[in-house]
This record gives structure tokens, sequence and C-alpha cells, in this order.
């Protein structure tokens, strides 16, 4: 059903099935993969509030997130350019005893660099460096992106050269 919804009013009504489906009390609640997709989903056509009402009936019929789960509520946030909620998940995600992978780094890089804070974008760049997380053309892209937005044209160069 999740696959085949191809608008928001298609995961709006996957949605409310879903919602319906776990708030019943069958035993055939909603699996994590399928709440991933949905947020996916959701993610996708940008429905951020519901976003968050699917994270929260996850936690409330038992569902624990996975590493999947907080990147996309992660990226979502960062998407927006809001930081401080990335930082909420990003608090569980470390504290559900996950390692932040390329993906979480990328999208808080792309979160500051939304928000012109390109000494938080690079600090970020920094800290994957160190955990020796591997970066990826995304990640080079995200920087040099950060980097010629705030007018360090040499610095973008510079990283650039450092892709080849």
């Amino acid at each position: 059903m999740l696959q085949s919804c191809v608008s928001a009013a298609d995961t709006r009504l996957a949605l409310d099935a879903i919602m319906v489906s776990a708030n019943s009390g069958r035993s055939s609640c909603p699996s994590l993969r399928c709440y991933n997709t949905l947020l996916l989903k959701l993610e996708k056509f940008g429905m951020v509030t519901e976003m968050k009402s699917v994270y929260c009936q996850m936690l409330l019929v038992g569902i624990l997130p996975n590493l999947f789960t907080y990147n996309t509520m992660i990226n979502s946030s960062c998407k927006l350019g809001d930081i401080s909620n990335a930082m909420i998940y990003l608090g569980h995600l470390v504290r559900a005893g996950f390692d932040l992978d390329t993906f979480t780094f990328n999208s808080l890089m792309m979160g500051y660099c939304r928000r012109n804070d390109i000494d938080r974008d690079g600090m970020v760049y920094e800290t994957m460096l160190r955990k020796s997380c591997k970066r990826d053309v995304h990640s080079y892209t995200i920087l040099i992106d950060g980097l010629l937005k705030a007018f360090l044209v040499e610095e973008a160069l510079k990283l650039l050269s450092e892709m080849e």
C-alpha cells in the first residue's frame, strides 16, 4: 500500500489506515519497516507534523526506532533548517546506542548549510573526520555548497581538490 503512494493525499490515506490499525489493539500492529516506509513517504511530501505523530505512535505501541528511523527524522528536520529539532532526534539516536553514520553527518551539514552557518557546518565535517566516518560525494558537495554561499571560494576550491 505504501509503495503505491504517489501523492500527499495517497500518503494521508495510508497514514490513516495505519493509525487505525495501530490504535485498534490488534496483534497485527504495523512493523518497524512499515513505520519507516511511512516516515519516508511523509518526508517526501513535507508532512512533518504527521511524521512526528507517526514517530510518537511507534513509541506508544512499543516499536523502537532504529538508525534508519532516526536518520529520517533528523534529515527531515535539517531539510527545513530546524537544527534544534534535529538535535533532539540526534540525542535520542545516541542514547539508543547508535553511532552516527555518513547519512547522519550529511543531514546535519545540510541543515547548517541551509541556515548559512558555515562554522558549524565545518565543525560537523571535522567531527566526521575525527570519528573516521566515511565521507562521500554528498559530504563534499554539501560543504562546498555552504562555502560558496558564504563566498569562501578559496576554501571551496581546496576542498574540491581534496575530493580528487
